[in-house]
């Protein structure tokens, strides 16, 4: 420190220069360093805030309810889009509704639903859905012109295959198809001959049902045949006995006789009905249905024909990894199906799945050794971010990654900003997530933890090689009581454990009301990290502190910093901006100015070693931060 002379020979020291420090680049939250490690442009400590499309923190928007029903959770919302109708599915409790719009009435069509979560997908313009307990489907059993939306079981709509044709009425003929494990019926195709009555089918042990026959004609056309009245069936042997011979066929080397009769295969159908995941899975121009998540099959999954979620063949299943660790999710990797597993110290808790033809041009479904080690530890919170593939493990949210051109796969955190927060959550393994937007939202117990996918970037990383990865800016909302996300175009809702479906509002919203949640006022705040000024061996002086703040026709702020102990609120400001159209007399502005706004506060703080800011809204309002500035000087040395 310098001295300088007075005219009367005394000497003094000159004051020190004030300096001033600029907070200006606003990221995310960091609830993993300490907070006087944190990056200035991070906060640890933020809460109900979220980037604009320039990446400044802003007030979160809240949400109202849409709708209600009785006491029980919901547990799943769909939506089935046909040329010209859209209908949305609500699983609540026990039941299946149907609206026209998620503000609609409801109409109850199905009451027997298993009373926990669900998963479904729109196949072939019906909504397939698995609660564990029913493969469900929904959808227009009637016409275009006379419409009949209803929901059934899948085995009461499923494929009948036919599985042998060319067959004589003593036996033998050619495999065609496979059975079908939602269908209790197959059908058998026979050359008659001239003389023979007793036809002899691939099955024996039919159950009760009528058996069903018919008859091909000269003409071309099928005659149908009804048994007792015009043949007997023999259902522990599987014969069938014609009151007359069919004859041969009129139609040289076709087939002239069909019966079809059922045989009930309950662990057949067990294995599909208590599944609780599935995906879809493209390749060229077909679809094939995956299903898994059967407790008592733990590693294996089953897909359907193709285009066809109502056929699944009963050699249609694969064995993925060991039975030790289940299968918990799928997930589109690049052109793949990535198929997620439980932890395990033995085998691979990822596998890719890809599509090809045999020889005889029969599809395939190959299996490649994906990721060792991480494997998902929630059914529910796999998402796609931009491409990238997101799971939740045990060490945070994951992704899979490729390595290098060979096309390598490994898994990647990139949950290091909030891992320490996001971690010490209860019961992880219900957090479910969804991608709406650009961002990846994860919600547990009323949390939501969420990845804003235009901001990711190469930084410090723990748990990666080198520790460096790919990571995203998070941020963090509370009071957001999820059960079951559903996303509809550009609109987010959230279906409760009360009963309740809620929307969010968004930016087409005009809705006074969209900083509330459910008529509530949200709580939204950013804070700095501890600023020791670069200097941690000297006190400290305050002398301003300036806040930018986003122009709104409505908005305030609460200003507030902490240093030695103690917290203290220096500004409490009212930012509205004029306007016909939102006057309010109790904080009536003449303000007519719309650019940012600067909030001067007369904070001041003698001899402190280090001081952390806080600016917070309360209010039905938004609220959003551009830039933050401080001056202080340095003083006297800290000596303990």
């Amino acid at each position: 420190m310098g001295v300088k002379a007075r005219k009367d020979g005394f000497r003094f020291g000159s004051p020190p220069s004030v300096k001033k420090l600029d907070i200006e680049k606003f990221k995310g939250v960091d609830f993993s360093n300490n907070p006087i490690q944190v990056d200035l442009s991070r906060s640890p400590d933020c809460v109900n805030m979220i980037s604009d499309l320039t990446g400044f923190p802003v007030k979160r928007y809240g949400y109202r309810k849409v709708s209600e029903f009785p006491t029980g959770s919901v547990h799943g919302i769909y939506k089935l889009v046909t040329t010209g109708v859209k209908k949305f599915i609500v699983h609540h409790g026990n039941k299946l509704y149907e609206m026209d719009s998620l503000t609609a009435t409801k109409k109850e069509i199905y009451t027997d639903m298993n009373n926990e979560s669900s998963t479904g997908v729109q196949f072939n313009g019906k909504i397939y859905i698995l609660d564990g307990k029913t493969f469900l489907v929904y959808g227009n059993f009637g016409t275009k012109e006379s419409p009949k939306f209803e929901c059934k079981k899948v085995s009461e709509t499923a494929k009948i295959p036919k599985t042998i044709i060319s067959r004589s009425p003593t036996g033998g003929g050619q495999m065609y198809e496979e059975v079908n494990m939602l269908s209790a019926k197959r059908t058998n195709s026979f050359l008659g001959t001239a003389s023979d009555r007793e036809y002899l089918l691939d099955f024996q042990k039919l159950d009760v049902e009528k058996v069903t026959a018919k008859v091909l004609q000269s003409d071309g056309k099928w005659k149908d045949l009804k048994e007792d009245t015009d043949f007997t069936v023999d259902r522990e042997k599987g014969k069938v006995t014609f009151k007359a011979a069919p004859g041969k066929s009129p139609i040289d080397g076709r087939d002239n006789v069909e019966i079809t009769g059922a045989k009930t295969n309950q662990e057949y159908l067990d294995k599909l009905n208590k599944c609780t995941i599935m995906a879809i899975y493209t390749y060229r121009t077909g679809d094939w249905l995956f299903m898994s998540g059967n407790a008592q099959y733990p590693n294996l999954d089953w897909h359907s024909n193709v285009n066809d979620a109502t056929y699944f063949s009963d050699l249609s299943y694969q064995k993925v990894g060991q039975e030790n660790s289940e299968i918990m999710s799928y997930m589109k990797v690049g052109t793949g199906l990535a198929i997620m597993k439980t932890d395990n110290d033995q085998d691979y808790t990822v596998y890719i799945r890809s599509a090809d033809f045999t020889e005889k041009g029969n599809m395939i479904f190959p299996l490649t050794q994906g990721i060792v080690g991480v494997g998902a530890i929630s059914k529910r919170a796999t998402a796609s971010l931009r491409d990238d593939s997101l799971f939740l493990a045990k060490d945070g949210v994951t992704a899979v990654a490729t390595r290098d051109v060979l096309g390598e796969r490994f898994a990647q955190n990139r949950s290091y900003y909030i891992n320490q927060k996001l971690l010490k959550e209860k019961d992880l393994k219900n957090a479910i997530a969804i991608e709406h937007d650009g961002y990846y939202y994860l919600a547990v117990n009323n949390h939501i933890y969420i990845a804003d996918g235009r901001q990711g970037f190469k930084g410090y990383n723990p748990y990666a090689q080198n520790n460096e990865s790919f990571q995203y800016e998070w941020y963090y909302w509370e009071n957001v009581p999820v059960n079951c996300w559903f996303e509809d175009e550009k609109d987010l809702y959230f279906g409760t454990v009360d009963g309740k479906i809620y929307k969010f509002y968004n930016d087409n919203d005009t809705e006074r009301n969209k900083y509330l949640d459910d008529d509530k006022p949200i709580n939204a705040y950013w804070t700095t990290p501890f600023l020791d000024f670069g200097d941690i061996t000297r006190y400290k002086t305050l002398k301003g502190l300036w806040v930018m703040l986003n122009p709104y026709l409505r908005s305030s702020c609460d200003i507030f910093y902490r240093a030695k102990g103690r917290t203290k609120k220096v500004k409490s400001a009212y930012l509205d901006i004029f306007s016909f159209e939102n006057i309010d007399f109790e904080r009536f502005s003449f303000n007519t100015d719309d650019t940012p706004l600067v909030v001067p506060t007369n904070a001041k703080e003698k001899k402190f070693m280090l001081i952390q800011f806080k600016i917070q809204n309360k209010e039905s309002e938004p609220f959003g931060i551009y830039k933050m500035q401080t001056t202080y000087t340095i003083n006297s040395k800290f000596k303990g």
